[in-house]
This record gives structure tokens, sequence and C-alpha cells, in this order.
């Protein structure tokens, strides 16, 4: 995501500075090869106004793609994810009509520029509410919940349930608690799901350092033996 947007705002940028006029006058350079230019001439309207909402509209999701590939701990800051996020949607929000009015003057867009915010503001809370589907959700459920806030308050609440948690983990820990187990040891365990890396950077990190090592074995062969 966070590459798409970025490559959006980038034609856009190209488009204020001038790109459709430099096309026609490459275009028509016949001492010019038109071997990459041909790509222009088959945006259409509707692949310039999906560029156009492209460029604002992923900004709150780029935000938290960005965090996340500086840090993927994603479960100990997860409230500073959503504060960016949130912070990322209402400077989108708060766009001047003017900028997306010029806009769709520079594009050439059968749009007008309220009707492009409105588009983009409509894709942008789409974005969001995926990625609420997919991960903020959960996080507030069990047992992810039981790794935000207060941890120790957290597992003593889980201890005084009234009642036994119909997810599998969470019953696992509330039976175990009332089995007599010490607190302090899932407070450690939950301590440590928290601030564990919450994507797959980890393993491929770990990835690239086993190909680094078995790159040299292809070298050896029986006749080396």
């Amino acid at each position: 995501m966070g590459g798409v947007g970025k490559c959006c705002r980038k034609w856009l940028l190209s488009m204020f500075l001038g790109l459709t006029q430099l096309f026609k006058d490459t275009w028509d350079d016949r001492t010019t090869s038109r071997y990459y230019a041909s790509g222009f001439n088959r945006l259409g309207h509707e692949q310039r106004l999906w560029l156009c909402i492209g460029a604002v509209a992923w900004l709150p999701v780029e935000s938290m793609v960005l965090a996340l590939l500086e840090d993927d701990r994603l479960l100990s800051r997860f409230d500073a994810l959503l504060e960016d996020m949130k912070a990322e949607s209402h400077y989108v929000a708060a766009l001047p009509t003017a900028l997306f009015d010029h806009i769709v003057n520079v594009v050439g867009l059968d749009v007008s520029g309220a009707e492009l915010h409105s588009e983009a503001l409509l894709s942008m809370h789409i974005g969001f509410g995926y990625c609420h589907m997919e991960s903020f959700w959960e996080i507030g459920q069990f047992p992810w919940k039981l790794t935000q806030g207060n941890i120790e308050q957290n597992v003593a609440d889980l201890h005084d349930h009234a009642y036994e948690p119909t997810e599998k983990i969470a019953s696992d820990m509330w039976l175990a608690l009332r089995a007599g187990l010490p607190h302090a040891l899932f407070v450690r365990t939950l301590k440590l799901v928290r601030d564990s890396a919450q994507t797959t950077l980890l393993t491929e990190k770990g990835h690239g350092q086993g190909r680094r090592i078995v790159q040299p074995h292809d070298l050896l062969s029986l006749t080396h033996i």
C-alpha cells in the first residue's frame, strides 16, 4: 500500500510539473523513441481518477505500514499507530477543496474538486475499515486484548472473570489461574508477547541469513569430496 500511494503522488507531481506537454512534445518528435511512452496514452479517465484518489486516500494506511517497517511490534505500539492513522485521516479530510479543483484541472478529470475529495475520503475510510476488520478488531478480543494497557490488572481481571471465556487460549489461562498458577507467570508471558514482532520481517531476516550461509554450499559436489 505504501508504495502504491507514493507512486500515485509522484505521478500527480509530474502532472503538476507539465508531464502532459512534455509527453506531447516527445511523442511528436520522430527522432525520439516511443518505446517507453505508449503506456501514457492508455491512461484513461478512470485510471487518472484512481491515481488521484490513491495519492491522498492511502496516507493513513501508509503511515501504519511505514511505522511497522521501522518497528513491527504491533501490540506494543497499537495505540500510537492508531493515533497516527487518525491524524493522517484528519489531515486528508481538512485538505482544501481548491487543491482538488486544481488537481481536476491539471489532470483533466470530468468531476468536480468536491467530488474528487469525496471519493478520496470514501476510499480512505474503506482502507481504514479493512485494517480494522483484518487486524485492529482482533486486538480488542481475547487473547490479544490482555496485552493492552495494564497487563497486571488484565490478568487479575481474567482471574476474577465470572465465567469461562469462550476463546480457547483465554479459557486455558482462566482455568490455569483458577487452578493456582501464579499471576506473575502470565504477566511475564503476556509482556513477552506484547513486545514480540508481529510481521514477517523478523522471519524474512532469518531467511536472508540462512540463505547467505547456504550459498557457498552449491560449490561443493562429489568431485570435490
